[in-house]
């Protein structure tokens, strides 16, 4: 059975006054009432008005009724339009009592529906308690309105209530259930029977006293009447007072709902709304707006009944059982999350709805305040490493205004897990591992422990892959505002899913063969044979905010292949994407073949750091006659040069890496150079020539000289010592251009920390004729500057990144800009300067 609809009222004060005064004489509700009783989980509110002063030209009524609804919309809850005018027209016509009162109580649904018919989280609440006419007299009106509506295209649901005052006790004694409940007409099929219920004696509603018994008694007959006749029923109106005996059959009344669910589709309590002061049946809490909120014990009883705050739900198939206790701070929103097992996301987007810190949350048997999220799965003996991603973090300036998860604790096939509590202040992925349990005689192997945020947990230890090969990475981050995320791809195979570090660059032990004090091991498992093996790391959520304390960086401290150091298997990724490396090939012969060496012909780098600005790259190979193999960056091995253009497309990071076989059949290691190509500097007029006395063979002119095209340098044997020069053409080319400016031009932080209400950026080119490119958070690269909508709906956290191209398709450097967009205040609109 699908969840109801809960909710509460929320107008308060003389919405039946003529002429009244929005926000004076009454009110419809507030944002911050509905922020708050959908943080408990509701998600359904009822607007009253009349006629009269929401259809008034000039009141302003049907804005603030609409600006409400829009914010219900964004919330996920639905509003409950009610015409609270007790069975008349807003002219004083009794509906049904003549032709005339049919045709403009249609004519007032019409109008209504008119403006909402686009809104669909409204329902449409045709009468509050109409009781003078007869139920054949009021079924006039009702079908009406309802063929009204429908004609304006409208098909949400509408709320249908009988005459009599609409109890919910009288349903079947009277002749609404044989006249009304029988007759409408609805072309959409698309309603639900609307009655109220009080338990005091004439349950009226007018005394705190009630009835023993009447919680559930005066609900079953309809009840039964709605399954017998295959229609939904909704409770727009009900209430009790807050003494032990009320709550103990208002309880009952919930809970029978609840229960009942299949046919009671909605519920909203009467009095939600901030003005009731100390009205016996108020549920809205005191002290809202402050950090000493109070609930009213009905308001706790619903939340209880229809197990609201908290969530109980499954994801994954399979014989195990990950349970997650989950809570969150959830200012402007719930939070949001992902949970990954092994590197395999199970099941999609999850939302959180508990709140941190309220009564019972992350308490075993408590279904309070933790939500409870079983993950299911086959993932055998373990460990297991699990991730939990937070998607939308939001942080306002105080403790009060921030949205934050935790995973309060953890099981898995029933035992605690140590360490699987989590604090996710930001947004990022956080992990644990689950143990590994013995499955034979031996012990299971691997380990992990539990991080926080930021690398601030200190080291981890995982393993991906299976097979008997074992590449053991070192791996260390710059982890502000999150940790850095990677994954890893050998020979173009990505092993396991997205990874995390959690080891802080440069703290002590990073790096450091045998210290787990700050360096991560990742040993990742495979059948990969002889090789030589590339290696690929790609940084998948670089982030730099302006200085080197505010910069997010990974590092590969260093690599092992079954034991032995890899040459040249430390990198440092600075920006996102992929760096390499190569694993070394083994012989496969009766005798080893040394690795071919390969240097840079013009390094203008310093110790450890290798820039060229022409590319060109001498090879030797070990024993002349033998032929190299090449590969550049992620691409295959081959038997032809690498070749970089110098037109400043190709400037950046690269890895060339070289093997050789023999006539005999034997394969060497592999050698690997990282450098930097940077053409800024280029004289254009290097080449490469032939020296007869070395044998060595120049296989790439400079650009517009003679001798063999680049592609013609296949299946080289090498000279009299073995040498090969390669490597790039060369041209004249300008310098990169200087990175754009870009900032917030309308901005309402203060320090580091940058708000805007309505997302204007400026954007400043280094050089005018020149290109921008945009980019909004993870999204697509475009020539399109990006726009923020300012309905609400993308509040949040954002980054902005651009940078410039000019005319000789050179490109500058990234710039970036992190800030928070909160359109509370903003005006409509969105334009970019």
């Amino acid at each position: 059975m699908a969840d109801p609809m809960v909710g509460v009222g929320i107008t308060s004060g003389d919405s039946a006054a003529k002429n009244g005064v929005i926000d004076v004489n009454y009110t419809y509700g507030s944002n911050a009432l509905i922020d708050y009783y959908t943080s408990l989980g509701m998600n359904t509110f009822r607007i009253s008005f009349t006629a009269a002063n929401l259809l008034r030209p000039g009141s302003g009524d049907i804005d603030s009724v609409m600006s409400l609804v829009k914010y219900a919309a964004s919330k996920d809850a639905s509003v409950v339009l009610d015409l609270h005018d007790y069975g008349y027209t807003s002219s004083g016509e009794l509906i049904g009592s003549s032709p005339q009162s049919v045709a403009d109580f249609a004519s007032e649904w019409s109008q209504i529906s008119s403006k909402f018919s686009g809104q669909s989280n409204v329902i449409f609440g045709l009468m509050n308690e109409p009781n003078v006419q007869t139920a054949t007299e009021w079924l006039a009106g009702a079908n009406a309105a309802i063929q009204a509506i429908r004609g304006n295209g409208a098909t949400q649901m509408v709320l249908v209530p009988g005459s009599y005052w609409d109890g919910a006790w009288s349903w079947t004694v009277s002749d609404n259930a044989s006249v009304v409940g029988k007759g409408v007409v609805d072309p959409a099929h698309n309603y639900a029977i609307d009655l109220h219920n009080y338990l005091d004696t004439d349950a009226s509603g007018t005394s705190a006293s009630v009835v023993p018994g009447s919680g559930i008694a005066r609900i079953e007959a309809a009840t039964d009447w709605a399954r017998a006749n295959g229609t939904k029923l909704f409770m727009s109106e009900y209430g009790f007072a807050s003494d032990q005996s009320s709550l103990t059959e208002g309880k009952a009344m919930l809970d029978y709902m609840y229960a009942n669910r299949d046919v009671w589709v909605g519920n909203t309590s009467f009095a939600g709304g901030q003005w009731w002061g100390d009205y016996m049946f108020s549920v809205a809490p005191t002290g809202l707006g402050t950090d000493n909120i109070t609930n009213k014990p009905q308001l706790d009883a619903i939340v209880d009944s229809f197990h609201l705050g908290a969530s109980a739900s499954t994801i994954g198939t399979g014989s195990d059982q990950l349970v997650l206790k989950i809570s969150q701070d959830a200012y402007q929103g719930d939070a949001q999350f992902t949970v990954t097992v092994d590197g395999h996301q199970i099941g999609g987007v999850q939302t959180a709805h508990a709140l941190h810190g309220a009564a019972g949350y992350g308490v075993a048997g408590s279904s309070a305040q933790s939500d409870t999220l079983t993950v299911l799965g086959d993932f055998g003996a373990g460990p297991h490493a699990v991730s939990i991603n937070f998607l939308n973090d939001a942080m306002w300036g105080t403790a009060a205004t921030d949205r934050n998860l935790y995973i309060d604790n953890a099981t898995y096939n029933g035992a605690t897990v140590a360490g699987g509590n989590l604090a996710l202040m930001a947004a990022g992925a956080q992990q644990f591992t689950v143990p590994g349990v013995s499955t034979g005689g031996s012990n299971a192997s691997g380990t992990g422990t539990g991080t926080g945020a930021g690398g601030s947990a200190g080291a981890s230890a995982s393993t991906i892959g299976t097979g008997s090969d074992q590449l053991v990475l070192k791996i260390s981050q710059d982890a502000y505002q999150g940790d850095a995320q990677f994954t890893v791809t050998v020979d173009g195979h990505q092993i396991g899913g997205v990874q995390t570090a959690h080891a802080l660059h440069g703290a002590a032990g990073y790096g450091v063969a045998g210290s787990s004090a700050q360096s991560d091991t990742l040993t990742v498992l495979g059948d990969f044979g002889a090789g030589p093996h590339a290696v690929s790391i790609n940084f998948l959520n670089d982030a730099m905010w302006g200085t080197a304390a505010t910069d997010r960086n990974l590092y590969i401290d260093n690599a092992t292949y079954n034991g032995a150091t890899v040459a040249g298997g430390n990198l440092a990724l600075m920006a996102a994407g992929a760096q390499q490396f190569t694993v070394p090939g083994v012989s496969t012969g009766g005798s080893s073949l040394n690795a071919p060496s390969l240097i840079l012909m013009h390094d203008a780098g310093s110790t450890g750091t290798h820039v060229t600005s022409d590319g060109l790259i001498s090879y030797t190979a070990a024993i002349s006659g033998d032929t190299l193999h090449f590969k550049l960056d992620n691409g295959a091995f081959t038997t032809s040069v690498p070749v970089l253009a110098t037109d400043g497309s190709a400037d950046g990071q690269h890895t060339v890496s070289v093997y050789e076989t023999s006539a005999t059949g034997l394969t060497s290691a592999s050698a690997s150079l990282a450098f930097t190509l940077d053409t800024h500097q280029a004289d254009g007029t290097t080449t490469v020539s032939p020296t007869a006395s070395t044998g060595t063979v120049a296989v790439i002119p400079a650009t517009g000289s003679s001798g063999p095209s680049p592609t013609s340098a296949t299946g080289i044997s090498t000279g009299t010592s073995g040498t090969v020069t390669g490597g790039v053409g060369t041209s004249t080319t300008a310098p990169a251009p200087t990175a754009p400016g870009l900032a917030l031009t309308h901005e309402t932080g203060t320090g580091s920390s940058h708000t805007t209400s309505d997302g204007l950026i400026t954007y400043a080119l280094a050089a005018n004729g020149d290109t921008l490119h945009y980019q909004l958070d993870n999204g697509t690269v475009t020539t399109s500057a990006p726009v923020l909508a300012t309905d609400g709906s993308v509040d949040g956290q954002h980054t902005v990144t651009v940078y410039e191209t000019n005319a000789a398709g050179l490109s500058s450097v990234d710039t970036s800009l992190m800030f928070t967009l909160d359109t509370h205040h903003a005006a409509s609109g969105v334009h970019v300067v």
